[in-house]
Protein backbone atom coordinates (compact mmCIF):
# COMPACT_ATOMS: atom_id res chain seq x y z
CA UNK A 1 0.00 0.00 0.00
CA UNK A 2 1.41 3.52 -0.78
CA UNK A 3 2.27 5.85 1.85
CA UNK A 4 1.98 9.36 2.11
CA UNK A 5 5.39 10.49 3.90
CA UNK A 6 4.99 14.42 3.55
CA UNK A 7 2.56 16.07 2.33
CA UNK A 8 2.52 20.48 1.87
CA UNK A 9 -1.18 20.19 2.09
CA UNK A 10 -0.49 19.43 5.55
CA UNK A 11 1.39 22.55 6.58
CA UNK A 12 -0.73 25.48 5.05
CA UNK A 13 -3.14 28.47 6.40
CA UNK A 14 -1.06 29.65 9.45
CA UNK A 15 2.89 31.26 10.16
CA UNK A 16 3.28 27.86 12.22
CA UNK A 17 1.95 25.99 9.62
CA UNK A 18 4.61 27.40 7.35
CA UNK A 19 7.84 27.10 10.06
CA UNK A 20 6.56 23.41 10.49
CA UNK A 21 6.64 22.69 6.00
CA UNK A 22 10.09 24.23 6.34
CA UNK A 23 11.25 22.05 9.44
CA UNK A 24 9.76 18.89 7.49
CA UNK A 25 11.69 19.43 4.60
CA UNK A 26 14.73 19.86 6.06
CA UNK A 27 14.18 16.80 8.03
CA UNK A 28 13.30 14.97 5.03
CA UNK A 29 16.53 16.64 2.91
CA UNK A 30 18.59 15.07 6.10
CA UNK A 31 16.77 12.11 5.50
CA UNK A 32 17.84 11.61 1.98
CA UNK A 33 21.63 12.53 2.89
CA UNK A 34 21.16 9.66 5.40
CA UNK A 35 19.83 7.71 2.48
CA UNK A 36 22.68 8.32 0.28
CA UNK A 37 25.33 7.80 3.06
CA UNK A 38 24.09 4.27 3.17
CA UNK A 39 24.15 4.04 -0.70
CA UNK A 40 28.06 4.71 -0.33
CA UNK A 41 28.50 2.66 2.29
CA UNK A 42 27.18 -0.68 0.84
CA UNK A 43 28.32 -0.04 -2.60
CA UNK A 44 31.87 1.54 -1.48
CA UNK A 45 31.41 4.29 -3.81
CA UNK A 46 31.28 7.77 -4.04
CA UNK A 47 28.37 10.49 -5.03
CA UNK A 48 28.73 12.75 -7.36
CA UNK A 49 24.91 13.82 -7.90
CA UNK A 50 21.33 12.70 -7.35
CA UNK A 51 19.27 13.06 -10.22
CA UNK A 52 15.58 13.90 -9.64
CA UNK A 53 14.18 12.43 -12.80
CA UNK A 54 10.77 11.32 -13.75
CA UNK A 55 7.81 12.10 -15.56
CA UNK A 56 7.39 16.61 -15.95
CA UNK A 57 3.20 16.81 -16.91
CA UNK A 58 2.90 19.75 -18.93
CA UNK A 59 0.01 21.80 -20.54
CA UNK A 60 1.21 19.91 -23.95
CA UNK A 61 1.58 16.61 -21.95
CA UNK A 62 4.09 14.91 -19.86
CA UNK A 63 8.06 14.11 -20.83
CA UNK A 64 10.35 12.40 -19.09
CA UNK A 65 12.93 15.56 -17.22
CA UNK A 66 14.27 16.38 -13.85
CA UNK A 67 17.20 18.53 -12.74
CA UNK A 68 21.03 17.32 -11.49
CA UNK A 69 21.52 17.91 -7.64
CA UNK A 70 24.39 17.99 -5.35
CA UNK A 71 24.36 15.29 -3.05
CA UNK A 72 23.66 17.95 -0.41
CA UNK A 73 20.69 19.74 -1.80
CA UNK A 74 17.11 18.93 -0.65
CA UNK A 75 14.96 17.59 -3.61
CA UNK A 76 12.13 19.38 -2.26
CA UNK A 77 13.86 22.52 -2.79
CA UNK A 78 13.89 21.70 -6.31
CA UNK A 79 10.48 20.64 -7.74
CA UNK A 80 10.08 23.65 -9.57
CA UNK A 81 7.10 25.76 -9.68
CA UNK A 82 4.48 23.30 -7.82
CA UNK A 83 1.25 24.30 -5.86
CA UNK A 84 1.93 21.08 -3.51
CA UNK A 85 4.57 18.44 -2.79
CA UNK A 86 3.69 14.93 -2.01
CA UNK A 87 6.94 12.63 -0.38
CA UNK A 88 5.24 8.95 -0.55
CA UNK A 89 7.03 5.34 -0.78
CA UNK A 90 5.30 3.06 -3.22
CA UNK A 91 4.67 -0.79 -2.61
CA UNK A 92 7.90 -2.03 -3.12
CA UNK A 93 9.78 0.99 -1.30
CA UNK A 94 10.49 3.26 -3.92
CA UNK A 95 10.48 6.61 -2.86
CA UNK A 96 8.68 9.41 -5.13
CA UNK A 97 8.07 12.82 -4.95
CA UNK A 98 4.72 14.09 -6.89
CA UNK A 99 4.98 18.07 -7.56
CA UNK A 100 1.08 19.24 -8.14
CA UNK A 101 0.37 22.16 -10.62
CA UNK A 102 -2.05 24.11 -12.52
CA UNK A 103 -0.98 21.66 -15.58
CA UNK A 104 -0.73 18.17 -13.62
CA UNK A 105 1.34 16.27 -11.82
CA UNK A 106 5.03 15.34 -11.93
CA UNK A 107 6.08 11.88 -10.66
CA UNK A 108 9.76 12.31 -9.88
CA UNK A 109 12.66 9.45 -8.14
CA UNK A 110 15.84 10.15 -6.58
CA UNK A 111 18.54 8.11 -8.85
CA UNK A 112 21.59 8.66 -6.96
CA UNK A 113 24.91 9.42 -9.30
CA UNK A 114 28.07 8.03 -8.36
CA UNK A 115 31.25 8.94 -10.10
CA UNK A 116 31.78 5.62 -11.85
CA UNK A 117 28.38 6.19 -13.22
CA UNK A 118 29.34 9.33 -14.52
CA UNK A 119 32.20 7.56 -15.97
CA UNK A 120 29.74 4.91 -17.81
CA UNK A 121 28.02 7.67 -19.68
CA UNK A 122 28.54 7.71 -23.08
CA UNK A 123 28.47 11.63 -24.02
CA UNK A 124 28.73 13.39 -20.84
CA UNK A 125 27.61 16.61 -22.33
CA UNK A 126 24.29 15.65 -22.83
CA UNK A 127 23.55 13.74 -19.55
CA UNK A 128 21.45 16.98 -17.88
CA UNK A 129 19.34 16.98 -20.80
CA UNK A 130 15.74 15.64 -21.49
CA UNK A 131 17.64 12.77 -23.17
CA UNK A 132 19.63 12.27 -20.03
CA UNK A 133 16.94 11.75 -17.99
CA UNK A 134 15.62 9.78 -19.88
CA UNK A 135 18.59 7.77 -20.17
CA UNK A 136 18.68 7.98 -16.32
CA UNK A 137 15.47 6.40 -15.71
CA UNK A 138 16.06 2.96 -18.06
CA UNK A 139 19.11 2.54 -16.81
CA UNK A 140 19.33 3.53 -13.24
CA UNK A 141 17.28 2.21 -10.22
CA UNK A 142 15.64 4.69 -8.36
CA UNK A 143 16.05 5.16 -4.64
CA UNK A 144 13.94 2.71 -2.57
CA UNK A 145 13.58 2.85 1.11
CA UNK A 146 15.82 -0.27 3.18
CA UNK A 147 13.44 -2.55 4.94
CA UNK A 148 14.38 -0.62 8.39
CA UNK A 149 13.50 2.60 7.29
CA UNK A 150 10.43 1.85 5.12
CA UNK A 151 8.16 4.22 7.71
CA UNK A 152 10.39 7.00 7.54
Amino acid sequence: MTRVLLSSEDYQDTQFHEDAWVASKQYFGEFVQSLVSAHEKRYNSSTSYIALAGTVSLWKGGLTGGRVLNFDQNPLDCMGEVDEIDVIVEDDGTLTIRGYHHDGVHHMHLYIITDSAIEKLERKDLWDTPDGYAHIVATRKPVKLPRMNKFY
